[in-house]
């Protein structure tokens, strides 16, 4: 069949038409605009991509797309800023330090990347890799810086928009870094070399020491005044059952002894305790760190072992940024003088109701720990303590008889989820709570995935 000119041309048209299709949706590809934005303009413009007739229509609509994707990219960017609130270290000693990033931009930020100045070592602990517009999160890195003095140290952080484009900024910090202190010349365990002390608790202190085999603990040991003496039985049995207890979000015990005192040496926990992170935790943060707590709690509470102590306080990081309990049974035992030295803002701000009254509220037990477990949730997500008193004795009678407020009073976006699960760990009858933890974990867990979506 012979074709006219006619058809001829316009057949050719068509096919031109058609590869000026094709070079439109070549360019709308690349254009690579922000569905959320721009995907009521770019859908009309795909739906004509098959109709040569439109073509037209399809590059003018794509030309002024363009116009309107570049402005949108030209005022929208990422811009994160860094900064560093501890800045005291001990020259050569490790120190886990957070770095508060915030993307002050209106754009995500991603592919994240922080360098630092030679001046110190680092190791890192939590890693951010995006950030969404107007959001803020924690970096976590242990630092050692090499001499003392002031310090310089240059934080260099580069990122990408979602297009790849390429943004750096620095920011420099002074650290005062103090010389090491020496350890304490009476202080000395065979086969340990004490380096630092980390800490005191209201009945003992915390020792940072390296064993013979190069392996680096915390060692703890009872606070004595001169001339006082201890009865060690009590405080090597809490010990032995503590070794005993095997699970990744319980502080491990290495070795224990009673000569020259009692001590114990156990997991070196260098990101610091909980304390020192209320207020600046996300509500999923703290959701999770609880879930991890009730993890362990449930394991041990099957091996008939029950804390009794649960406190910010107790509740330890390693160097990875995993939550850990320890002093298993030691609340126990130096109990009383726990309470002697630090009152209600210790133990008793989180002690449950059969803690402080056996002949109402009976026996302390398994649930036990589910209350101060709650009593640390409540604290995190709210900011406040539980029923806090402007006494000891306030603090008795709030917890004996006042009800617990719903977090979400305190805290507006806290969600009814949340407070039901709270309140329930918290009720003042011990019949009235979770009657196993795993029952806490389920319903976290499944409020958690909620949160997140």
């Amino acid at each position: 069949m012979k074709v006219s000119k006619k058809m001829e041309k316009g057949l050719k048209q068509i096919e031109e038409k058609i590869e000026r299709l094709k070079q439109a949706e070549r360019e709308l590809n690349d254009l690579n605009a922000p569905l959320e934005v721009f995907g009521s303009d770019i859908e009309p413009i795909r739906a004509k991509l098959r109709i040569p007739s439109r073509v037209d229509e399809v590059e003018r609509e794509l030309s002024q797309l363009k116009a309107r994707v570049a402005e949108y990219k030209g005022r929208t960017k990422p811009e994160l800023a860094v900064d560093l609130l501890e800045k005291t270290f001990q020259a050569g000693v490790w120190k886990a330090v957070d770095f508060s990033i915030v993307n002050q931009g209106n754009a995500h930020a991603r592919g994240i990347s922080i360098t630092f100045s030679p001046e110190v070592e680092t190791r890192w602990v939590k890693s951010i890799t995006e950030l969404n517009a107007g959001s803020r999160d924690t970096l976590r890195v242990s630092l050692k810086a090499k001499e003392e003095g002031d310090i310089p140290l240059a934080v260099e952080i580069s990122y990408k928009d979602m297009d790849q484009r390429e943004y750096r900024d620095s920011k420099s910090f002074w650290l005062s870094v103090k010389a090491k202190p020496a350890a304490e010349a009476m202080f000395e365990i065979p086969g340990y070399t004490v380096m630092e002390k980390l800490g005191a608790g209201g009945f003992a202190d915390v020792y940072k020491a390296e064993r013979k085999d190069g392996l680096v603990v915390a060692i703890k040991v009872p606070r004595l005044t001169p001339g006082q003496t201890f009865e060690p039985t009590g405080f090597l049995k809490e010990a032995e059952l503590w070794n005993k207890l095997s699970h990744p979000h319980i502080v491990k015990v290495y070795e224990y002894g009673a000569r020259p005192y009692p001590w114990i040496a156990m997991e070196n926990m260098d990101g610091g305790s909980l304390k020192s992170r209320l207020g600046r935790l996300r509500l999923e943060e703290s959701l999770d760190i609880i879930i991890k707590l009730s993890q362990a709690l449930f394991y041990a509470s099957h091996l008939g072992v029950i804390h009794r102590d649960i406190k910010p306080e107790n509740i330890l990081f390693d160097h990875a940024n995993t939550p850990k309990l320890t002093d298993w049974g030691l609340g126990k035992v130096l109990l009383e003088a726990s309470r002697s030295v630090d009152g209600f803002k210790g133990t008793l701000a989180y002690s449950a109701p059969e803690q402080l009254s056996i002949s109402k509220f009976g026996a302390v037990d398994w649930r036990t720990d589910i209350y101060q477990l709650g009593a640390v949730l409540y604290e995190l997500i709210t900011g406040e303590w539980i029923f806090a008193g402007v006494d000891a004795g306030a603090t008795v009678t709030n917890i004996l008889n006042e009800e617990a407020r719903a977090p979400s009073e305190l805290n507006p976006s806290i969600p009814k989820e949340v407070d039901a699960i709270a309140l329930r760990m918290l009720t003042k009858r011990k019949e009235d709570r979770y009657q196993d933890v795993s029952l806490v974990i389920e319903h976290l867990e499944t409020t958690l995935r909620g949160i997140k979506g």
